[in-house]
């Protein structure tokens, strides 16, 4: 009888044990997967920053935009601000690019916020993310 609750409380301890790992992350995280079960929508960028390592922080991206939309196919309409350069955060709408963990990923997480506040996320392919690239390119090839 006394093994048999000893072995009871082994094994309930063990199994809290491994409950515990498997939990939410705690922040500050350095990994886009751990990440991604953090950024809630309504925080603001920097509380999404703040789940970030300062790895993950110098490794991100921020462009700033007049106006981010989906266009009626799904995807997402990125219209760039004159006068704004990657990395502003003076603009009604931004998109945090994160890049992937390993090298040679394609999947870049990425973060919309509007007035502020973060309103929708998504990964977009490295084809997406050229395109944004894009846009500051020719905006500043203007100035």
């Amino acid at each position: 009888m006394k093994y048999r609750v000893l072995l009871a409380l082994i094994v309930l301890s063990v199994a809290g044990t491994s409950a515990v790992g498997c939990g939410t992350p705690t922040p500050p995280v350095d990994k886009v997967k751990h990440l991604k079960e953090l950024v809630l929508v309504g925080q603001t960028l920097d509380q999404v920053k703040a789940l970030m390592t300062n790895r993950l922080q110098q490794a991100i991206m921020i462009y700033p935009a007049k106006k981010i939309e989906r266009d009626a196919s799904g995807g997402w309409r990125f219209t760039a601000k004159e006068g704004l350069h990657p990395g502003d955060t003076d603009a009604p709408y931004l998109a945090l690019i994160v890049p992937p963990d390993r090298q040679g990923g394609d999947d870049y997480y990425t973060i919309f916020f509007k007035d502020g506040a973060m309103t929708a996320s998504e990964t977009l392919s490295y084809t997406g993310v050229q395109i944004i690239r894009g846009t500051f390119a020719i905006l500043e090839e203007l100035e």
